[in-house]
């Protein structure tokens, strides 16, 4: 189990795991199973990859999925 917040689904928007206009809470269970598979091919547990996320987009990751959403 993974806990989607706002910092995973915009590093996965930027990496291209998630595609832009996914509906929440409707889409929740395909994306956490993605999340959960990400994690596993990378040999790391899921709450390993959520602090790398989160410190990474709190260092300027918003800043940069902005740029690269869709208008």
């Amino acid at each position: 189990m993974a806990i989607l917040d706002i910092h995973i689904l915009r590093a996965c928007w930027y990496m291209g795991l998630f595609e832009f206009g996914i509906s929440l809470p409707r889409d929740y269970a395909r994306l956490e199973q993605r999340f959960l598979e990400f994690s596993s091919a990378l040999g790391n547990p899921p709450s390993v990859l959520d602090a790398i996320m989160w410190d990474d987009m709190r260092a300027g990751g918003s800043r940069l999925v902005r740029s690269h959403v869709p208008r």
